[in-house]
Protein backbone atom coordinates (compact mmCIF):
# COMPACT_ATOMS: atom_id res chain seq x y z
CA UNK A 1 0.00 0.00 0.00
CA UNK A 2 2.94 2.71 0.60
CA UNK A 3 4.44 1.39 -2.52
CA UNK A 4 1.38 2.57 -4.06
CA UNK A 5 0.91 5.87 -2.30
CA UNK A 6 4.20 6.83 -3.31
CA UNK A 7 4.02 5.31 -6.56
CA UNK A 8 0.54 7.67 -6.91
CA UNK A 9 1.99 10.92 -5.54
CA UNK A 10 4.85 10.90 -8.01
CA UNK A 11 2.24 11.05 -10.72
CA UNK A 12 0.46 13.94 -9.20
CA UNK A 13 3.14 16.09 -8.00
CA UNK A 14 4.11 18.96 -10.63
CA UNK A 15 7.84 18.73 -11.21
CA UNK A 16 8.61 22.01 -12.28
CA UNK A 17 12.21 22.47 -13.90
CA UNK A 18 10.87 19.53 -15.97
CA UNK A 19 7.13 20.76 -16.44
CA UNK A 20 8.46 24.59 -16.97
CA UNK A 21 10.70 23.28 -19.57
CA UNK A 22 7.80 21.16 -21.69
CA UNK A 23 6.17 24.28 -21.67
CA UNK A 24 8.90 26.46 -23.16
CA UNK A 25 9.41 23.94 -25.65
CA UNK A 26 5.85 23.75 -26.91
CA UNK A 27 5.08 27.51 -27.37
CA UNK A 28 8.74 28.21 -28.82
CA UNK A 29 7.82 25.45 -31.60
CA UNK A 30 4.55 26.50 -32.05
CA UNK A 31 5.83 30.33 -32.57
CA UNK A 32 7.93 29.13 -35.17
CA UNK A 33 5.29 27.10 -36.89
CA UNK A 34 3.13 29.77 -36.54
CA UNK A 35 5.60 32.23 -38.44
CA UNK A 36 6.49 29.70 -41.17
CA UNK A 37 2.89 29.41 -41.82
CA UNK A 38 1.97 33.02 -41.91
CA UNK A 39 5.55 32.94 -44.60
CA UNK A 40 4.57 30.74 -46.58
CA UNK A 41 1.39 31.70 -47.02
CA UNK A 42 2.75 34.83 -48.20
CA UNK A 43 4.85 33.56 -49.80
CA UNK A 44 1.83 31.73 -52.51
CA UNK A 45 0.03 35.17 -52.11
CA UNK A 46 2.62 36.65 -53.48
CA UNK A 47 3.92 33.92 -56.31
CA UNK A 48 2.81 35.26 -59.64
CA UNK A 49 -0.15 32.77 -60.84
CA UNK A 50 0.13 30.90 -64.52
CA UNK A 51 -1.47 32.72 -67.61
CA UNK A 52 -5.43 32.29 -67.46
CA UNK A 53 -6.07 29.92 -70.36
CA UNK A 54 -7.72 31.60 -73.17
CA UNK A 55 -10.74 30.78 -74.53
CA UNK A 56 -12.11 28.79 -78.11
CA UNK A 57 -12.39 32.31 -79.51
CA UNK A 58 -9.58 34.45 -78.13
CA UNK A 59 -7.33 31.41 -80.01
CA UNK A 60 -9.47 31.79 -83.12
CA UNK A 61 -8.67 35.04 -83.28
CA UNK A 62 -5.13 34.84 -82.83
CA UNK A 63 -4.96 31.85 -85.80
CA UNK A 64 -6.86 34.54 -88.17
CA UNK A 65 -4.47 37.55 -87.11
CA UNK A 66 -1.45 34.96 -87.72
CA UNK A 67 -2.66 34.57 -91.33
CA UNK A 68 -3.07 37.88 -91.74
CA UNK A 69 0.11 38.51 -90.76
CA UNK A 70 1.26 35.72 -93.13
CA UNK A 71 -0.48 37.43 -96.11
CA UNK A 72 1.21 40.73 -95.04
CA UNK A 73 4.78 39.38 -95.22
CA UNK A 74 4.27 37.53 -98.89
CA UNK A 75 3.17 41.07 -99.95
CA UNK A 76 5.67 42.76 -98.76
CA UNK A 77 4.25 44.95 -96.06
CA UNK A 78 6.63 43.93 -93.22
CA UNK A 79 5.50 46.23 -90.79
CA UNK A 80 1.84 45.72 -90.90
CA UNK A 81 3.01 41.73 -90.52
CA UNK A 82 4.61 42.75 -87.94
CA UNK A 83 2.17 44.81 -85.75
CA UNK A 84 -0.06 41.79 -86.26
CA UNK A 85 2.57 39.14 -85.20
CA UNK A 86 2.57 41.21 -81.84
CA UNK A 87 -1.45 40.74 -81.58
CA UNK A 88 -0.95 36.81 -81.98
CA UNK A 89 1.96 36.51 -80.02
CA UNK A 90 0.29 37.88 -77.51
CA UNK A 91 -2.39 35.36 -77.12
CA UNK A 92 -0.29 32.36 -78.45
CA UNK A 93 3.47 32.08 -78.58
CA UNK A 94 5.03 29.41 -80.98
CA UNK A 95 8.35 28.83 -82.91
CA UNK A 96 7.11 29.57 -86.36
CA UNK A 97 5.22 32.87 -84.56
CA UNK A 98 9.07 34.06 -83.65
CA UNK A 99 10.60 32.94 -86.93
CA UNK A 100 8.08 35.06 -89.12
CA UNK A 101 8.77 38.05 -87.24
CA UNK A 102 12.20 37.96 -86.68
CA UNK A 103 12.25 37.41 -91.00
CA UNK A 104 10.35 41.01 -91.34
CA UNK A 105 12.91 42.37 -89.32
CA UNK A 106 16.13 40.83 -91.55
CA UNK A 107 13.93 42.09 -94.49
CA UNK A 108 14.08 45.53 -93.25
CA UNK A 109 17.71 45.72 -92.68
CA UNK A 110 17.09 45.54 -88.94
CA UNK A 111 20.11 42.56 -88.34
CA UNK A 112 20.35 43.02 -84.80
CA UNK A 113 16.54 42.66 -83.98
CA UNK A 114 16.34 39.41 -86.31
CA UNK A 115 19.48 38.07 -84.71
CA UNK A 116 17.50 38.05 -81.21
CA UNK A 117 14.25 36.64 -82.58
CA UNK A 118 15.99 34.00 -85.12
CA UNK A 119 17.51 32.79 -81.01
CA UNK A 120 14.17 33.27 -79.36
CA UNK A 121 12.96 31.22 -82.20
CA UNK A 122 15.79 28.64 -81.78
CA UNK A 123 15.15 28.46 -78.48
CA UNK A 124 11.47 27.80 -78.60
CA UNK A 125 11.86 25.16 -81.44
CA UNK A 126 14.15 22.81 -79.70
CA UNK A 127 12.19 23.16 -76.33
CA UNK A 128 9.11 21.95 -78.10
CA UNK A 129 10.74 19.22 -80.76
CA UNK A 130 10.32 21.38 -83.57
CA UNK A 131 13.65 20.23 -85.51
CA UNK A 132 12.48 22.53 -88.88
CA UNK A 133 12.07 25.24 -87.64
CA UNK A 134 15.42 24.94 -85.17
CA UNK A 135 17.02 24.09 -88.17
CA UNK A 136 15.76 27.00 -90.12
CA UNK A 137 16.55 29.49 -87.46
CA UNK A 138 19.96 28.06 -86.75
CA UNK A 139 20.90 28.47 -90.44
CA UNK A 140 19.63 32.05 -90.34
CA UNK A 141 21.63 33.11 -87.53
CA UNK A 142 24.50 32.00 -89.51
CA UNK A 143 23.52 33.86 -92.00
CA UNK A 144 23.31 37.43 -89.82
CA UNK A 145 26.59 36.71 -88.43
CA UNK A 146 28.38 36.64 -92.12
CA UNK A 147 26.03 39.96 -93.04
CA UNK A 148 25.39 42.37 -89.92
CA UNK A 149 27.97 45.34 -90.11
CA UNK A 150 30.73 45.60 -87.20
CA UNK A 151 32.55 49.17 -86.36
CA UNK A 152 35.16 48.65 -84.34
CA UNK A 153 36.56 51.57 -82.27
CA UNK A 154 39.79 52.42 -80.87
CA UNK A 155 40.35 54.49 -77.87
CA UNK A 156 44.01 56.19 -77.59
CA UNK A 157 45.65 54.68 -74.82
CA UNK A 158 45.34 57.76 -72.08
CA UNK A 159 41.50 57.87 -72.89
CA UNK A 160 40.75 54.42 -72.37
CA UNK A 161 37.17 55.28 -70.44
CA UNK A 162 35.81 57.76 -73.03
CA UNK A 163 32.35 58.40 -73.50
CA UNK A 164 31.02 56.64 -76.75
CA UNK A 165 27.63 57.39 -77.82
CA UNK A 166 26.14 55.64 -81.36
CA UNK A 167 23.01 57.38 -83.26
CA UNK A 168 22.26 58.31 -79.63
CA UNK A 169 22.95 55.95 -77.38
CA UNK A 170 25.99 54.73 -75.01
CA UNK A 171 28.20 51.88 -76.05
CA UNK A 172 31.08 50.49 -74.85
CA UNK A 173 34.17 50.61 -77.68
CA UNK A 174 35.50 47.49 -79.17
CA UNK A 175 33.56 45.50 -82.05
CA UNK A 176 30.30 46.74 -82.15
CA UNK A 177 27.36 44.98 -84.17
CA UNK A 178 25.10 47.38 -86.00
CA UNK A 179 22.35 47.61 -88.97
CA UNK A 180 23.04 48.46 -92.62
CA UNK A 181 22.88 52.55 -93.18
CA UNK A 182 23.79 55.52 -91.83
CA UNK A 183 25.53 55.71 -88.52
CA UNK A 184 26.43 59.16 -85.71
CA UNK A 185 29.40 58.03 -84.33
CA UNK A 186 30.84 60.30 -81.21
CA UNK A 187 33.48 60.18 -78.51
CA UNK A 188 34.72 62.49 -75.66
CA UNK A 189 36.93 62.72 -72.78
CA UNK A 190 37.16 65.50 -70.52
CA UNK A 191 41.11 65.15 -70.18
CA UNK A 192 41.08 66.24 -74.16
CA UNK A 193 40.93 69.08 -76.25
CA UNK A 194 38.74 67.83 -79.33
CA UNK A 195 35.47 65.89 -79.25
CA UNK A 196 35.66 63.06 -82.07
CA UNK A 197 32.17 62.97 -84.45
CA UNK A 198 31.88 61.40 -87.75
CA UNK A 199 29.02 59.88 -89.45
CA UNK A 200 29.57 56.69 -92.00
CA UNK A 201 27.45 54.29 -94.02
CA UNK A 202 27.58 50.70 -93.55
CA UNK A 203 26.39 47.67 -96.02
CA UNK A 204 25.78 44.16 -95.47
CA UNK A 205 28.90 42.53 -94.57
CA UNK A 206 31.19 45.58 -94.10
CA UNK A 207 33.54 45.66 -91.44
CA UNK A 208 35.16 48.80 -90.14
CA UNK A 209 37.74 49.97 -87.89
CA UNK A 210 38.33 53.34 -86.84
CA UNK A 211 40.91 55.16 -84.64
CA UNK A 212 39.24 57.60 -82.49
CA UNK A 213 41.31 60.91 -82.57
CA UNK A 214 40.49 63.15 -79.54
CA UNK A 215 43.37 65.71 -80.02
CA UNK A 216 45.93 66.39 -77.31
CA UNK A 217 45.44 66.36 -73.81
CA UNK A 218 44.44 69.61 -71.82
CA UNK A 219 47.37 71.26 -70.21
CA UNK A 220 47.19 71.06 -66.73
CA UNK A 221 47.72 74.71 -65.25
CA UNK A 222 50.32 74.51 -62.03
CA UNK A 223 49.59 76.79 -59.08
CA UNK A 224 52.94 79.42 -58.52
CA UNK A 225 55.11 77.66 -56.13
CA UNK A 226 54.78 79.96 -52.69
CA UNK A 227 57.67 82.38 -51.76
CA UNK A 228 60.19 81.01 -49.27
CA UNK A 229 60.59 82.80 -45.97
CA UNK A 230 64.04 84.00 -45.43
CA UNK A 231 63.44 84.75 -41.57
CA UNK A 232 60.68 82.95 -39.32
CA UNK A 233 57.84 85.35 -38.56
CA UNK A 234 56.55 85.34 -35.03
CA UNK A 235 52.90 83.87 -34.56
CA UNK A 236 50.36 86.75 -33.43
CA UNK A 237 50.34 86.46 -29.38
CA UNK A 238 46.58 86.60 -28.34
CA UNK A 239 45.73 86.22 -24.90
CA UNK A 240 44.07 83.61 -23.39
CA UNK A 241 40.08 84.95 -22.93
CA UNK A 242 38.66 85.03 -19.70
CA UNK A 243 37.20 82.09 -18.36
CA UNK A 244 33.84 82.10 -17.63
CA UNK A 245 32.97 81.87 -14.54
CA UNK A 246 31.50 77.82 -13.67
CA UNK A 247 27.48 77.99 -13.29
CA UNK A 248 25.80 76.59 -10.17
CA UNK A 249 25.83 72.77 -10.48
CA UNK A 250 22.15 71.22 -10.02
CA UNK A 251 22.02 67.73 -8.46
CA UNK A 252 18.36 67.76 -9.09
CA UNK A 253 18.39 65.95 -12.35
CA UNK A 254 20.48 63.14 -10.31
CA UNK A 255 18.28 62.75 -7.17
CA UNK A 256 15.40 62.46 -9.54
CA UNK A 257 16.82 59.17 -11.05
CA UNK A 258 18.86 58.10 -7.56
CA UNK A 259 14.63 58.34 -6.62
CA UNK A 260 13.61 56.31 -9.67
CA UNK A 261 16.53 53.71 -8.79
CA UNK A 262 15.25 53.27 -5.29
CA UNK A 263 11.78 52.51 -6.27
CA UNK A 264 12.12 50.12 -8.76
CA UNK A 265 14.97 48.40 -6.41
CA UNK A 266 11.87 48.25 -4.02
CA UNK A 267 9.16 46.96 -6.54
CA UNK A 268 12.24 44.20 -7.33
CA UNK A 269 12.36 43.33 -3.53
CA UNK A 270 8.59 43.08 -2.95
CA UNK A 271 8.02 41.14 -6.03
CA UNK A 272 11.33 38.53 -4.99
CA UNK A 273 9.95 38.05 -1.33
CA UNK A 274 6.06 37.52 -3.08
CA UNK A 275 7.84 35.15 -5.73
CA UNK A 276 9.78 33.48 -2.61
CA UNK A 277 6.78 32.96 -0.57
CA UNK A 278 4.45 31.54 -3.40
CA UNK A 279 7.80 29.16 -3.95
CA UNK A 280 7.60 27.71 -0.40
CA UNK A 281 3.72 27.61 -0.68
CA UNK A 282 4.25 25.66 -3.73
CA UNK A 283 7.05 23.06 -2.64
CA UNK A 284 5.10 22.45 0.36
CA UNK A 285 2.04 21.57 -1.12
CA UNK A 286 3.74 19.84 -4.06
CA UNK A 287 5.58 17.48 -0.82
CA UNK A 288 2.27 15.64 -0.32
CA UNK A 289 0.17 16.23 -3.90
CA UNK A 290 -3.54 15.14 -4.22
CA UNK A 291 -5.50 15.36 -6.61
CA UNK A 292 -7.77 18.40 -4.71
CA UNK A 293 -4.76 21.01 -4.90
CA UNK A 294 -3.35 19.91 -8.38
CA UNK A 295 -5.23 23.31 -9.25
CA UNK A 296 -3.53 25.56 -6.72
CA UNK A 297 -0.27 24.43 -7.53
CA UNK A 298 -0.34 25.01 -10.92
CA UNK A 299 -1.85 28.45 -10.18
CA UNK A 300 1.57 29.31 -7.64
CA UNK A 301 3.66 27.33 -10.53
CA UNK A 302 2.54 30.25 -12.54
CA UNK A 303 2.28 33.15 -10.62
CA UNK A 304 5.71 32.60 -9.32
CA UNK A 305 6.84 32.22 -12.73
CA UNK A 306 5.64 35.96 -13.43
CA UNK A 307 6.94 37.64 -10.33
CA UNK A 308 10.29 36.08 -10.53
CA UNK A 309 10.25 37.32 -13.86
CA UNK A 310 9.22 40.62 -12.85
CA UNK A 311 11.85 41.02 -10.36
CA UNK A 312 14.45 40.25 -12.48
CA UNK A 313 13.30 42.99 -14.74
CA UNK A 314 13.12 45.44 -12.32
CA UNK A 315 16.26 44.95 -10.88
CA UNK A 316 18.16 45.30 -14.40
CA UNK A 317 16.30 48.55 -14.35
CA UNK A 318 17.39 49.70 -10.77
CA UNK A 319 20.75 48.93 -12.32
CA UNK A 320 20.63 51.20 -15.03
CA UNK A 321 18.86 54.25 -13.39
CA UNK A 322 21.98 53.34 -10.40
CA UNK A 323 24.48 54.13 -13.03
CA UNK A 324 23.02 57.17 -14.97
CA UNK A 325 22.27 58.90 -11.01
CA UNK A 326 25.93 58.07 -10.49
CA UNK A 327 26.78 59.83 -13.77
CA UNK A 328 24.87 62.59 -13.18
CA UNK A 329 26.55 63.20 -9.93
CA UNK A 330 30.27 62.66 -11.11
CA UNK A 331 29.97 64.66 -14.37
CA UNK A 332 32.03 67.93 -14.34
CA UNK A 333 29.95 71.11 -14.31
CA UNK A 334 28.58 72.37 -17.90
CA UNK A 335 30.24 75.85 -18.55
CA UNK A 336 33.81 75.04 -17.80
CA UNK A 337 35.89 76.37 -20.54
CA UNK A 338 39.13 74.88 -21.78
CA UNK A 339 43.07 75.71 -21.16
CA UNK A 340 44.59 78.10 -23.42
CA UNK A 341 48.02 78.01 -24.94
CA UNK A 342 50.41 80.89 -25.56
CA UNK A 343 52.79 80.90 -28.24
CA UNK A 344 55.61 83.16 -28.42
CA UNK A 345 59.55 84.01 -30.25
CA UNK A 346 62.38 83.86 -28.53
CA UNK A 347 65.10 84.44 -30.69
CA UNK A 348 65.55 81.19 -32.32
CA UNK A 349 63.59 78.65 -30.46
CA UNK A 350 59.89 78.57 -29.76
CA UNK A 351 58.18 78.90 -26.27
CA UNK A 352 54.65 77.56 -25.58
CA UNK A 353 53.13 78.65 -21.87
CA UNK A 354 50.05 77.41 -20.61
Amino acid sequence: MQSDKSHRRREEAIDPVRYDIVIFMVRSWGALLGAGAVVLSLAVLERPGSAEPRSPAEIEEARRVFFEAVAAEDAGRYREALALYARARAVAVSAQLMFNAASCHERLDELTQAARGFAEALTEAHANGDAEVEREAQTMLDMLARDTPRLELILPGDAPRAAVVIDGASVSAGEIALDPGRHRISAADPNHLRVFDVELALARGDRRRIDVDLGPTRAVETPPAPARLTTPLAPAIVPPPASPPDRPRSYAPALAVAGAALAFTSVAVGTGIAGFVDRRRFDELNADPTADNRGEREDLRATGQRLYAASTVFVGAALVATGVSAYLFVRPPAGRAASHVRVEWTGASLRASW
